[in-house]
């Protein structure tokens, strides 16, 4: 009994019944404060629960349980979404490279290969790695200078081949190649930068004094190189921050993708040769024929003009031919056009 009320403590069982079926069962505690007013019972405030399994003799709540649970709730929400990040990273990571698959198959041309890395280039800006310059080195093995075809922010050419300098990068290239290393990384700072770029730039030509300048300008360079059976694949950025171990895994990922493509490459570039020297041939057979057909000297004016014909269709730039008497013989070869 309360001064002015009554608090009413019911323990009874309860049942559920819905639809025919009895769906729940459990203890059950009701609280009920009653006061008088006026003469008259009323309710002024009711609770009712049912008990917490979980409960220590002589708890009302089972904290220690409940903050427990909590925290392997927590860690559970954490590595599931840890898990759900990581699917998805690599879901937009197999998706770039299915891009760069698609491009290198769809080849026609092998001066297409600086498509290939433009979506190279692009797709690395997509996965948000820092990339300001990335590029395919092509048959370093064979090669003693460095034929490269790239893709970056600026008008760099597509194509560039350049003899060994005297740097860090290009040592630590040729170290690699000499052990057969498939992977290295270099980390410039700005002046050890400076000096590579200053000499490099000497060996491009068409480069703008605006780029050098946004070149040496950047505080650093960080690249990482991967080195396969026939083609290298680099990326670079030029804040100087290394690569982290799941960038360079996903660099060695791309140059893979190219590496079992890169036999179409090659295939068109065998091609293109072919179809070149046959074309040579054409043209030196046009050529030999109207010579051959001469019956009069003056002719020879249209030997020179049949030459001019088959240059300009072979894509010779030139502003005038002409054709020594001394060289014109009854059977002559023009195997020097293959220049």
């Amino acid at each position: 009994m309360l001064k002015d009320g009554v608090l009413v403590n019911d323990l009874f069982d309860l049942y559920v019944l819905a639809y025919g079926e009895w769906i729940f069962y459990s203890n059950f505690r009701a609280s009920t404060l009653m006061k008088e007013i006026r003469g008259k019972w009323k309710f002024i405030h009711q609770h009712s629960s049912v008990p917490d399994i979980r409960t220590a003799e002589g708890e009302n709540v089972a904290t220690e349980k409940i903050t427990a649970e909590n925290l392997q709730l927590k860690d559970a929400i954490k590595r599931r979404t840890v898990e759900l990040e990581q699917k998805n990273r690599e879901l937009e990571i197999e998706a770039a490279l299915e891009k760069v698959r698609t491009r290198s198959l769809a080849m026609q041309k092998s001066e297409e290969l600086k498509e290939v890395i433009q979506v190279v280039f692009d797709q690395f800006i997509q996965l948000k790695i820092d990339v300001e310059h990335t590029g395919f080195i092509i048959d370093y093995k064979t090669r003693d200078d460095m034929h490269i075809w790239l893709a970056d922010q600026h008008k760099i050419p597509a194509e560039v081949s350049f003899p060994y300098f005297d740097s860090p990068h290009w040592n630590s290239f040729l170290e690699a190649k000499k052990k057969g290393r498939n992977f290295f990384t270099n980390q410039l700072n700005f002046k050890t930068k400076n000096k590579f770029y200053q000499s490099l730039f000497k060996l491009i030509p068409g480069v703008s004094e605006e780029i050098i300048k946004y070149y040496l300008s950047c505080p650093g360079l960080a690249i990482s190189t991967v080195l396969l059976d026939n083609v290298g694949l680099y990326i670079e950025n030029f804040s100087g921050t290394p690569y982290s171990d799941e960038e360079n895994n996903t660099l060695i990922r791309f140059a893979k993708v190219f590496e079992q493509t890169y036999t179409r490459f090659l295939d068109l570039q065998k091609a293109e040769a072919q179809a070149r020297e046959a074309e040579i041939q054409l043209a030196l057979e046009r050529v030999r024929a109207r010579t051959m057909a001469m019956h009069k000297s003056e002719e020879l004016l249209d030997v020179i003009t049949v030459v001019s014909e088959q240059l300009l269709q072979l894509n010779f730039r030139f502003d005038h031919v002409s054709l020594p008497i001394a060289t014109l013989i009854r059977s002559i070869s023009f195997g020097q056009l293959r220049g």
